[in-house]
């Protein structure tokens, strides 16, 4: 990677395509390959990447505000940008895939603030674009292979047989060079369903061919020791495109049948049957209804049949396209002693093969279901699109998808459900598993117990899902995935999935869970995303930035000495904290000016003896800071930190804005100072005859003045209300014991009061009343409620830790 100039802010996270890329090298240390012959590019982009739309996701950015430009460059030329219009996780970009060229490009995100006009770059990264197929595209219709893929076998011609001389030596495959052959090709030979990997050199590439791949003799004692075997091969590039292209029905080359005869005691093979009529390939666009059957033949006859009579056991050894491995068993059938049997393949486990091929052999048991003689086998290939799976989903207490499941509307456990799906059957099994980030996965059901005729018939009920492992989730959000095996298997691999289900969990009212932060800890601010919480930690000397989904201290900020009070800007490219203890040396308590994206502190603006508040307005021009031991309000210019105005106040506390940003209201002992945050006039106006004593209070508008115009101020005994239209005392709340932080939900009518009885009050503000109060607390400061209403952070500054709250 090269690097960003050193004029813009460098963006954490690279931008990435929204369909997983293809790492080139390893991530965490780019010097190191991953691939057997190095590439250049870090991140390869194939055809899933790019066409028919390129989609870019860059994450979140520091600061991240609306209208903020964001935008793509590729080899330095923009090529997609839009402007951020709500606030998310992350923003996705378009580009028409047909407008890049294949080859290696630089590419990097660009971000600029909407407020600030800051600039901010990814670190460059260069990535491999390739929409070229191996194989090019198949010019030849009505084949059922590529007809850009030919292999031939060294002197072994279509029909040569397989002995054991030829097993003990090997064999070579002859490919002939294909369209677009590249280095770090993937060639995969299936040798009768087993399969022999090559990785293409940069010098075969370059070369005319053909490309010459040993079979070795060990691969001979997999495949089938009596019949025939079909030998083929398809091409992986290293961007991921397969041979053939997305969605192709043949991606194969031309196969070449050999017939083995490694061992001559083996029945003869079984036929497959396609409606009646043999065929070594399913084209589940065509045949997915089909019926399938295995015809089983040179069954030995004995002179009297067994009773009970023996019986027939088919298999199918599947291999899937990613490599893998698993047999299917058949239920057994009674040999009837006629030479001949005939068994059915259910369907369902045809339909989930698509891009496979599968071996049909059998072996005759006795009653007891001892072995006694073995077949050869029969490969079969399956094509098309595979059948989706059944159109249904689990739901807990029955409620929708992307809904919200209330821990405090159900007592015990969640049920879940299923409705029956198509061709649901007795005898089936259902996987489902529960997933949330940072908790252990939770399995629901394990395939382990095959569904009953009732489920069959009615779907799944009362499934439970435990209350203890929803209770651990942090991220706030749930998703249920699985499937299920249609034949009965007890293989989960077997499984068609079902349609999965995500929900919101919201937590149990009260404490979900309580971290360890620093000493002492009072307040903190949340950024407008509701992703990330800033916390003073007044004994630590240290403010902690917490990832609020994850519930964790992330990074450590340091410099400070007792850091109290604390503000982010507008832009929330800086934090503004008001630090209680003299720095160093002469310097005074000071107003700490944090860069957020360094992690460090830029400024100091010093001169005051009891930082208690802090306030900025909209433009990030003026700070405004309240003195409780200077007795001042004091009007900053916050971009130098020169003193504009200073009134004096006796003993201000908490100050804050009214919800239309056109005051600030100052609590002090007894009363409210009004200030026009537009002027240095001074205080407009007076709030006297507080109902308590309002020593080290603070101030919390109802949000947008809905339903009322109302503000709470805290008290030593109690919280007292008042019009903040008329400035009148409208109500005061008794009962409280030095309340002191104070918050509102901009979802819910409530605020939310933190008291040193270690308590945490809920107030009602269409009704003025408290409706709920919370204990398990240690001595909590400050309080602030997350943009989505749905948790409260407190800070328990008696025990250093910062309790979640669930509103």
């Amino acid at each position: 990677m090269s690097t960003v100039p050193g004029t813009y802010d460098l963006l954490t996270d690279l931008p990435y395509s929204a369909f997983q890329h293809v790492p080139l090298r390893d991530p965490d240390d780019p010097a190191l390959p991953n691939t057997l012959y190095p590439e250049t590019a870090v991140v390869g982009w194939g055809q899933r990447q790019v066409l028919p739309t390129t989609r870019i996701t860059t994450n979140a950015w520091h600061t991240l505000s609306i209208n903020d430009n964001h935008s793509i460059y590729i080899n330095n030329a923009q090529v997609a940008a839009d402007f951020v219009r709500a606030i998310r996780p992350s923003y996705d970009l378009n580009i028409t895939g047909t407008t890049l060229r294949d080859g290696e490009v630089s590419l990097f995100a660009r971000v600029q603030r909407a407020g600030s006009g800051q600039e901010s770059r990814s670190e460059p990264q260069t990535v491999l674009i390739k929409t070229t197929l191996p194989g090019g595209i198949d010019r030849v219709l009505g084949d059922t292979w590529l007809s850009g893929l030919n292999m031939r076998i060294e002197n072994l011609p279509e029909g040569s047989v397989i002995d054991p001389d030829v097993a003990a030596a090997g064999m070579w495959c002859l490919i002939d060079k294909y369209e677009n052959a590249r280095k770090n090709d993937t060639i995969d030979i299936s040798v009768g369903g087993v399969f022999v990997t090559h990785t293409l050199s940069p010098a075969e590439a370059a070369g005319p061919g053909p490309f010459r791949v040993y079979v070795p003799s060990d691969i001979f004692a997999r495949i089938s020791q009596s019949g025939p075997v079909e030998v083929s091969f398809q091409v992986t590039d290293v961007v991921k495109n397969v041979s053939g292209g997305l969605g192709a029905k043949y991606i194969y080359s031309r196969p070449v049948t050999l017939e083995s005869e490694l061992d001559t005691r083996l029945l003869p093979y079984p036929l497959f049957n396609v409606n009646g009529i043999e065929s070594a390939l399913v084209d589940l666009d065509t045949q997915s209804n089909a019926i399938f059957t295995v015809v089983v033949t040179g069954l030995p006859r004995a002179a009297i049949a067994p009773a009970p009579p023996n019986r027939v056991v088919v298999r199918l050894t599947i291999t899937r396209p990613d490599g893998s491995i698993n047999i299917v068993t058949l239920p057994p059938v009674n040999d009837r002693n006629v030479r001949t049997e005939t068994i059915t393949v259910d369907p369902n486990v045809i339909r989930q093969l698509a891009g496979s091929t599968f071996r049909v052999a059998f072996e005759t048991q006795t009653a007891a279901g001892s072995p006694l003689v073995r077949s050869g086998s029969y490969q079969v290939r399956v094509v098309g699109t595979p059948v989706v799976a059944p159109l249904v989903r689990p739901l807990i207490n029955g409620t929708p998808n992307n809904g919200t499941l209330d821990l405090n509307k159900f007592a015990g456990n969640g049920l879940l459900s299923m409705e029956k799906w198509p061709s649901s059957a007795a005898g089936q099994r259902v996987w489902i598993t529960a997933s949330s980030e940072g908790v252990a996965d939770l399995v629901v059901l394990n395939g382990a117990v095959p569904i009953t005729a009732n489920e069959a018939l009615n779907g799944l009920a009362n499934i439970p899902v435990l209350r203890t492992w929803l209770q651990q989730v942090k991220s706030g959000r749930i998703t249920l995935t699985g499937g299920i095996t249609l034949n009965g298997s007890t293989d989960p691999a077997m499984a068609v999935a079902f349609l999965p289900t995500s929900y919101q969990i919201r937590q149990e009212l009260g404490i979900i869970e309580s971290i360890a932060v620093g000493s002492q800890p009072h307040y903190m601010v949340i950024t407008r995303d509701g992703q990330t919480a800033y916390l003073t930690n007044f004994g630590s000397h240290t403010v902690s930035v917490i990832d609020i989904p994850r519930r964790k201290v992330t990074r450590t900020i340091s410099g400070f000495n007792q850091p109290f009070r604390i503000l982010l800007s507008p832009d929330e490219t800086k934090l503004y904290v008001g630090d209680l203890a003299q720095y160093s040396g002469p310097a005074e308590r000071a107003v700490c000016v944090v860069d957020i994206n360094s992690a460090s502190i830029i400024q100091r603006f010093s001169g005051f003896n009891y930082i208690w508040g802090l306030a900025i307005n909209p433009s990030a021009t003026r700070l405004y800071v309240s003195d409780s031991v200077g007795s001042t309000v004091t009007v900053l210019d916050a971009i130098t930190g020169a003193r504009l105005s200073s009134t004096p106040v006796k003993n201000p506390y908490g100050i804050e804005y009214n919800p239309l940003r056109t005051l600030l209201y100052v609590a002090a002992p007894g009363e409210v100072d009004v200030f026009n945050p537009a002027d240095s006039a001074g205080v407009l106006s007076r709030i006297t005859g507080l109902g308590w004593d309002t020593t080290g209070s603070n101030i919390a508008f109802i949000p947008n003045d809905r339903p009322f115009q109302r503000a709470y101020v805290t008290g030593t005994r109690g919280i007292t209300i008042f019009n903040s239209q008329t400035n009148a005392i409208q109500g005061v709340l008794g009962g409280f014991y030095n309340s002191y932080g104070v918050a509102m939900n901009t979802r819910v009518p409530e605020c939310y009061v933190t008291s040193a009885d270690n308590t945490f009050t809920v107030i009602n503000t269409e009704t003025q009343t408290v409706v709920r109060t919370y204990m398990g607390f240690f001595n909590p400061a400050g309080v602030a409620v997350t943009p989505d209403g749905f948790v409260a952070l407190v800070a328990n500054q008696a025990n250093g830790t910062l309790s979640f709250v669930a509103l």
